[in-house]
């Protein structure tokens, strides 16, 4: 089952159940202890979308961390996938249908582009380089 944080008072976080129109269950997570739950589930488990979910948590990690191209860090964790549990394997999102979210992904990390000229800074040693170089 999948939880959303739903509020954070001193130290305690509330958690509740994805699946909010028809569940009521709820968890509480004191400091840094293991969430509680409250109450139980009232529908079936999602494991396929729970899958994707964690498939596309632990590509967009990985994007985060490793100076590796998107593409090729898609194929290592289908591969990943494909050899603890196969049957699982056409259930996750194909490349095309997540990429642009990947690469979204791989764009936080780079500074904004500058919006006019005058927000482009040249250091005085690369302008002193170039005029060395004549």
């Amino acid at each position: 089952y999948r939880y959303l944080k739903d509020r954070v008072r001193n130290e305690n976080t509330y958690w509740h159940c994805e699946n909010r129109s028809t569940c009521n269950d709820r968890a509480v997570q004191r400091g840094s202890e293991p969430p509680v739950v409250s109450t139980l589930h009232n529908h079936e488990l999602n494991r396929e979308r729970n899958e994707r979910e964690e498939f596309r948590t632990s590509l967009k990690r990985r994007i985060r961390e490793e100076p590796v191209s998107v593409r090729k860090l898609f194929r290592s964790e289908l591969v990943k996938i494909q050899t603890t549990s196969p049957d699982n394997v056409s259930t996750l999102p194909q490349f095309d249908t997540i990429k642009n979210s990947l690469y979204r992904t791989r764009n936080e990390k780079y500074p904004p582009l500058p919006k006019s000229i005058d927000d482009v800074k040249l250091e005085d040693k690369t302008a002193d380089d170039l005029r060395n170089f004549d």
